[in-house]
């Protein structure tokens, strides 16, 4: 009875683990650095990225692994604007990968809370959009966001000339 009793509550914390750190949604915010949010299930933060230096150092003085999305997007948001990031008139870029769960409803809930947060500290706009995960895959090989490596396809439909290179340390 108790090796029974230990093997139900090594696998019942196991399977918590795993259940705790799988990754459910993968959140990429562009204000100028661009930082990427993984989150599990239970909307909370697991894993926090920069894609440049500038979004390292904006995350230096933020603990944001183990808090709830919503409140970990607020605090990055919160930063960008004392530091000077987020601009007047500026642009907030966000892109949503689910992996699992409801697409829509995780879209909706990032398009009001990065709305909120940005509409308490600057008057810019907010663009939020879902990705697939080919998409977040390219971007990555590219060593970008999402957001900016979409822009960049979209501005070489109209020029052809423009390079994913050329255009990587543009803002």
């Amino acid at each position: 009875a108790a090796a029974a009793c230990l093997a139900l509550v090594l696998f019942s914390g196991i399977f918590s683990y795993s259940l705790y750190f799988t990754e459910a949604a993968y959140i990429d915010l562009d204000i100028n650095p661009s930082r990427a949010l993984t989150t599990n299930r239970f909307d909370t933060v697991i894993k926090v990225e920069a894609y440049n230096e500038d979004a390292a150092v904006l995350l230096e003085n933020l603990d944001l692994q183990y808090k709830k999305m919503d409140v970990a997007m607020d605090e990055v948001i919160s930063a960008a604007a004392e530091s000077e990031v987020l601009q007047r008139d500026g642009l907030v870029s966000v892109t949503v990968q689910s992996v699992s769960g409801d697409g829509a409803a995780l879209l909706s809930d990032v398009q009001s809370t990065v709305t909120a947060s940005v509409s308490r500290y600057a008057a810019a706009a907010v663009d939020v959009f879902p990705v697939d995960g080919d998409t977040r895959s390219a971007a990555h090989e590219h060593h970008m966001s999402p957001a900016k490596y979409l822009a960049i396809l979209r501005l070489q439909a109209v020029d052809p000339t423009a390079t994913i290179e050329g255009c990587r340390g543009h803002s």
